[in-house]
């Protein structure tokens, strides 16, 4: 504002309170308290500022007003006239109200109230006093008024029109009416603010007088700062954080193959999965591996190298193929390749099927047991012919000599025709007894069918009769068929009661049919493995052959972490220890097991290191690469821009564009960096010559030796003829 002493003029008339029977008027306190907030935008507080009205109803509406569309204003003191006597401010808003077609101001009534009030009224203020009311209504009341408006008048401190001058672009914004103050919604005017942030954007906000230093303005442009080596741009806001570049881009890994990777993910820790072909040299299995493998085995090699100062190369890449090499017992061995654990096969534990007959047995009865387990002694029931002659049911295995016959028989003593009855054992003297049973071998069952029509018949569809055969199998169960003359061998026969064969060593019986292979044992049973740990495991499955998923603890003795890993690769471990000390013929513990930790070991610059723990490759961080974002300034800078590169690369020199002072004195729109006493001002300055009052326009940088020019020419360097003189300025 122009002017700390103003009258704004309206003739917009009040209302009445039709229940108080009084006057307030809405217009002025809507620019009263616009005009207030439009001041707390040029750095005056709310406690500077009082607004004032000559009436309790005008008073009353203004505080109703500010509760109710102000209520950031709500430190401003709203109070008449009449209760501010002694008290000053700041800044003083007068709301005189008085506004109607009859000029009646009443609470004027008399003459030491009313000149009280205007001079109370006019005095409150230290930085300045704003008027509002109808100025035609209280001069035609009042000679004082009359005096005010001439004297104000003459100082040209009164109209219809309030003038807002914009700080900044020094543009006026004219007020009538409360709406005016949304062109100055900001404090300044409506053209945009443009000022250069501290990276280098321009401000996008409506004019404004606070915050100036655009401490607390967000810069909604683009970022255009570089966020990794490869020069690519942030894709975030400027005034947000710059988070890692994850632009994805070909690099080439250590091991030569290359990979898309997010930007920031540095190569080194990659771990290559590119599928390769791998000939084991001790075992000689083409195997098929993800190369980090195969950079891990090499990782191996420069431990041992560096442990035992041995040029070697290390080969505990563990193979994959199936060892399939054949056993005594015939049978191939199940295991995964094992060239360096037990290569002989001594501690193999073959878990094939045994392919023998039962110990003993007399017939084709099969050991259902494991080849590496004795077999037990067929118990298969089978039908013998004793030496007696009699037929038993005896286990396959049993000898038959030392078998008792209990068949009863009868002997009939020839004289007396009598008949006794007794064990065969008994009377092995009738040897030839069997023959009398010769006619009942001869039939099945001894059975008569009676056919009388062709129905009957179906009584002995096999050839027979309607009994159950019952024959004894070779498997020890009985035949379920219907007496049937073919077959009689039962080698076509399939069995289908449960099978009651045992799979495995902890005697589980097959769930199969007696006809049907027995499958592996599946039955889950807990198991010790070699580390200690249990598991359930399938019953068939090899507790040798099966990784522990067991988390344990470890400190690794290189870098001192503690980590969590799974057993089977403490195992791992194990395996390579014994494998470089049968190498070395040194009792050793190997340590290569990886830290999956960060190293966050602080470096030189200031950060941490990033990558996964590497004690054992450039524990010194002499290779490494700080890829965090620079905290430094930008080289050469005068203010507080700070560099956007990389904390390994180089500073560039400031380039954000400032307006810097000149040592001639004039300003100018520099780079930060650049060096102020080299810049050359250009701006067009005019020099006036004392003696002939000549003016010529030269850029300000060739016209320094001329700052003195008043003093140091004499009368006759000064003469408007003098050719050389002409010459010289030109």
């Amino acid at each position: 504002m122009n002017k700390n002493i103003f009258f704004l003029s309206h003739d917009v008339f009040e209302k009445e309170d039709e229940e108080q029977k009084s006057m307030f008027n809405p217009h002025e306190a809507e620019i009263a308290l616009n005009l207030a907030k439009y001041l707390t935008k040029q750095d005056y507080s709310q406690n500077q500022i009082t607004i004032l009205a000559t009436c309790y109803r005008q008073q009353f509406y203004l505080r109703k007003l500010q509760k109710k569309s102000f209520e950031n204003l709500n430190k401003i003191r709203i109070s008449v006239v009449g209760n501010y006597l002694d008290e000053k401010d700041d800044i003083i808003i007068l709301s005189l109200v008085g506004s109607n077609k009859e000029s009646n101001i009443d609470f004027l009534s008399t003459v030491n109230s009313y000149v009280n009030r205007v001079c109370s009224g006019l005095s409150h203020a230290k930085h300045g006093l704003y008027m509002i009311g109808n100025i035609e209504c209280l001069k035609s009341q009042s000679e004082l008024w009359n005096r005010i408006y001439t004297t104000l008048n003459d100082m040209k401190k009164i109209g219809n029109q309030l003038d807002l001058v914009c700080q900044v672009h020094d543009t006026v914004t004219q007020v009538t009416n409360a709406i005016d103050f949304a062109a100055a919604i900001d404090g300044g005017c409506m053209q945009k603010c443009y000022a250069i942030l501290n990276c280098g954007h321009l401000c996008q906000r409506i004019c404004h007088f606070d915050d100036r230093d655009h401490l607390q303005y967000k810069c909604n442009e683009t970022c255009d700062r570089y966020i990794c080596s490869e020069k690519h741009q942030c894709p975030r806001k400027c005034f947000e954080e710059c988070e890692k570049c994850i632009i994805k881009i070909e690099k080439t890994l250590p091991c030569g193959h290359t990979a898309t990777l997010p930007c920031f993910v540095d190569s080194l820790d990659y771990k290559c999965w590119v599928m390769v072909e791998e000939v084991l040299p001790d075992c000689g299995h083409l195997i098929q591996q993800r190369c980090q493998y195969r950079q891990l085995s090499a990782n191996f090699s420069a431990f041992c190298s560096n442990l035992f100062a041995i040029n070697t190369s290390c080969t505990v890449t563990v193979c994959n193929k199936q060892c399939n090499i054949p056993l005594p017992c015939g049978h191939q061995c199940t295991r995964q390749c094992h060239v360096n654990d037990d290569p002989e096969h001594k501690k193999y534990v073959c878990k094939e099927k045994c392919e023998k007959k039962n110990k003993g047995c007399k017939g084709d009865h099969q050991c259902r047991r494991l080849c590496s387990e004795d077999c037990l002694k067929c118990e298969v029931v089978i039908k013998a012919a004793l030496p007696c002659g009699h037929e038993a049911r005896i286990e396959c295995g049993a000898d038959i000599q030392k078998h008792i016959c209990t068949v009863e028989v009868k002997q009939v003593f020839p004289k007396c025709q009598h008949t006794i009855t007794k064990p065969c054992h008994k009377v092995q003297e009738y040897v030839d007894l069997s023959e009398s049973f010769d006619d009942s071998k001869n039939q099945v069952h001894d059975t008569v069918t009676q056919v009388t029509n062709t129905s009957d018949f179906a009584a002995v569809t096999d050839g027979v009769c309607m009994q159950k055969c019952y024959a004894i199998l070779k498997c020890g169960h009985l035949c379920q068929r219907i007496c049937h003359f073919d077959d009689r061998d039962h080698l076509q026969y399939k069995c289908n009661e449960t099978c009651d064969r045992y799979i495995c060593s902890e005697k589980h019986q097959c769930p199969r049919k007696c006809f049907e292979e027995c499958e592996k044992c599946i039955i889950k049973i807990e198991k010790t493995l070699p580390c200690g740990h249990t598991a359930t495991l399938p019953c068939f499955v090899d507790s040798l052959d099966y990784k522990c998923w067991v988390m344990v603890e470890e400190v690794l003795p290189d870098c001192g972490h503690l980590i969590q890993q799974r057993c089977q690769y403490r195992q791992l471990c194990a395996n390579f220890s014994a494998f470089c000390s049968n190498l070395f013929a040194i009792n050793t513990s190997c340590t290569v097991t990886f830290c999956n930790k960060q190293c966050n070991i602080p470096l030189p610059c200031g950060h941490q290191c990033t990558r996964q723990c590497h004690a054992s490759d450039d524990p010194e961080h002499k290779k490494y690469v700080c890829k965090e974002k620079c905290e430094k300034k930008n080289k050469g800078c005068k203010g507080d821009h700070r560099c956007h590169r990389l904390c390994s690369e180089d500073c560039l020199k400031c380039e954000v564009v400032i307006k810097a002072a000149l040592p001639c004195g004039h300003e100018a729109r520099i780079e930060c960096g650049a060096d102020i006493q080299k810049h050359i001002c250009t701006v067009e300055v005019k020099q006036v010559f004392p003696k002939c009052q000549h003016t010529i326009t030269k850029p300000c940088h060739k016209v320094q030796e001329y700052v003195d020019l008043s003093e140091s020419i004499d009368d006759s360097k000064n003469q408007v003829n003098d050719t050389n003189s002409s010459n010289k300025y030109q």
